[in-house]
């Protein structure tokens, strides 16, 4: 009889477990903005001559919980992230401008500080738009790192060109 008590709080341990960490995986999804959809349907129209750079799957850094795919660019003052941009979901992402590219968490973790944070995101597809500060020199920013708050982990990177 204590034998199956045992077995029964420890599947009971392991039940919670599992579920706390599916509904810290699952709960951006669920709650992701629809009026930061609505507002990103419309973005700025992108000219040949805006410097863009690619978000790679299979950068160094990322693995199956954490990547990103798709473009991203400077415009009229914004960064955009195209309609093919697709994030790994997940809790309290940020956005990133750096001086050096990094593509692992122990890279941008020594750039952190240097970097300029330049919006939350609220959605994990695009299109998407964030303001950039006026003053910002995008000549000298040309590195987009999107990094997770929360657990320190680095999602993806891109190099605009």
């Amino acid at each position: 009889m204590r034998k199956q008590f045992i077995y029964a709080v420890f599947f009971v341990v392991v039940g919670v477990v599992i579920g706390f960490g599916a509904g810290v995986y699952t709960l951006p999804i669920i709650i992701e903005y629809q009026s930061e959809r609505a507002e990103s349907a419309s973005v700025t129209p992108g000219m040949e001559t805006d410097p863009m750079g690619q978000f790679n799957r299979e950068s160094p850094g990322s693995d199956a919980l954490h990547w990103g795919e798709g473009t991203v660019r400077f415009s009229a003052g914004k960064l955009v992230f195209e309609q093919d941009v697709k994030l790994a979901p997940g809790p309290d992402y940020r956005v990133y401008l750096s001086r050096k590219f990094a593509e692992t968490k122990s890279e941008f973790s020594k750039i952190k500080s240097q970097a300029i944070e330049v919006g939350k995101v609220k959605t994990f597809s695009g299109p998407l738009e964030f303001e950039l500060p006026q003053d910002l020199n995008i000549h000298e920013y040309d590195n987009v790192i999107v990094w997770c708050e929360t657990f320190s982990m680095y999602i993806a990177s891109a190099r605009l060109e």
